[in-house]
């Protein structure tokens, strides 16, 4: 989705939950988009180009987005605009993300890299974007993107030409073993490192602080926006009554955890599972929300649904992977 017209840096920063103002062309940065009660209608990635705002969020989104936004659009130059019939997105997210992205940049009928989209230079910002014209594929962009807390990558392709793109990678040579992603080790990575998806671990009736946004997505320096007197509040009096926090589950083939299983202290319930994952070594992770008092590392829970019951144990705090897992 674009977000065009004169007004769109001034509109934007009074509705999403980070820093847009100030942000010269070519960066951006991770927000939340919410109501007047503070619950979230989405995350997002955001991009200042030159003369639109990229934003980038879960597919399937776009019209209850576009919705949320220009019902505050009263007399301000600013055009909604759904940029997914236009471009394509392919993620390149791990420790040789760098040099898949530098393949994709790269066109075998010039193989050089354009220095606007050189990844292999000066260290690039979170967040960062540069665009480049490939000889095939016309104007795409490039952006720095951390999804899963590695190093990582977006390539913004016309939609038209997203399969011969995909194409280019495969057949380029990485001197690092890359491949394509399944859904599982998408989840697996995503989760290890306690990093909540909206629509799986996050919905409307999520505050951003109960999600552990904070350091990521919210800017508490910057002017009023649509839901900002909650947050700042929560932040002033202390902290949501629940929080996620990544888990180690107890389960076996016959009864695994789910999805939506409630999580108990002693007899208390205290909170649910919102994601499971099973690792290589079948052991279950999931993420969950507990209450603020069974937040700390290490805290024994369990587990239960109608089927099975379990142990759980809270693993992390937002954002850090679970001890013992190497992230290089």
């Amino acid at each position: 989705m674009c977000v065009l017209g004169a007004d769109r840096t001034a509109f934007l920063h009074g509705q999403i939950t980070q820093q847009v103002k100030g942000q010269a062309v070519g960066t951006g940065g991770h927000g939340c988009l919410v109501n007047a009660k503070g619950k979230m209608h989405t995350d997002l990635f955001f991009h200042v180009l030159n003369n639109e705002i990229l934003l980038d969020f879960e597919p399937g989104l776009a019209a209850g987005v576009t919705e949320r936004l220009e019902r505050f659009v009263i007399a301000e130059d600013v055009q909604i605009a759904d940029a997914s019939q236009a471009f394509g997105l392919l993620s390149f997210q791990g420790p040789h993300a760098a040099e898949v992205a530098a393949a994709s940049a790269r066109s075998p009928k010039n193989s050089l890299v354009s220095p606007e989209v050189s990844v292999t230079g000066a260290a690039w910002r979170d967040f960062e974007i540069r665009w480049h014209e490939d000889p095939e594929f016309g104007i795409c962009y490039l952006s720095r993107t951390p999804r899963l807390a590695l190093p990582g990558y977006d390539w913004y392709v016309p939609v038209e030409h997203l399969a011969a793109a995909a194409l280019r990678i495969e057949s380029s040579e990485i001197s690092k073993p890359s491949r394509w992603s399944g859904h599982q080790a998408w989840e697996l990575a995503r989760i290890t490192a306690a990093i909540p998806r909206f629509g799986v671990d996050m919905d409307e009736s999520t505050l951003p602080p109960e999600a552990g946004l904070e350091s990521r997505a919210i800017s508490y320096n910057k002017g009023c926006y649509i839901g900002q007197e909650v947050i700042a509040r929560i932040r002033t009096y202390g902290e949501p009554a629940r929080l996620l926090r990544g888990l180690r589950l107890g389960g076996d083939s016959a009864s695994p955890p789910h999805r939506g299983a409630l999580l108990l202290s002693g007899e208390r319930e205290i909170g649910r599972i919102t994601s499971v994952v099973q690792t290589a070594d079948r052991e279950w992770l999931g993420l969950g929300y507990v209450r603020k008092e069974c937040k700390a590392r290490g805290t024994a829970l369990s587990w239960k649904l109608r089927d099975g019951t379990g142990s759980a144990v809270v693993a992390t705090e937002p954002f850090v992977p679970f001890p013992g897992e190497h992230r290089d």
